[in-house]
């Protein structure tokens, strides 16, 4: 599910791993500090979800391919749904995403 920006605007935060090794995947997480936990007090990084593109809700999201910090992107389009219609698109991401530990 997305946090709500300063903004308002709706994001899920993500990098854009293709090409890279598992290595560096979690050495992408560990520079710029993604770990699980609350933001106070981050705890480890136990692995992460990866997924493509063509597996996101059809004309529902997109993503936003901002490079702050390099290979961040934001899966964007949020706002115009109900908290039930949020939900769904990200059980179905999350259904989507294949799990890697670390």
């Amino acid at each position: 599910m997305p946090r709500p920006k300063v903004s308002c605007e709706l994001e899920t935060s993500c990098f854009e791993i293709q090409g890279l090794t598992h290595s560096e995947v979690v050495a992408l997480a560990d520079r710029n500090n993604i770990h699980s936990g609350s933001d106070e007090s981050p705890g480890p990084i136990y692995g992460y979800g990866a997924l493509v593109e063509s597996s996101f809700p059809k004309a529902r999201l997109s993503i936003d391919f901002n490079n702050s910090p390099e290979r961040h992107a934001g899966i964007v389009g949020w706002e115009p749904y109900s908290k039930q219609d949020r939900l769904t698109f990200a059980g179905i991401l999350a259904e989507a995403s294949e799990y890697h530990p670390r």
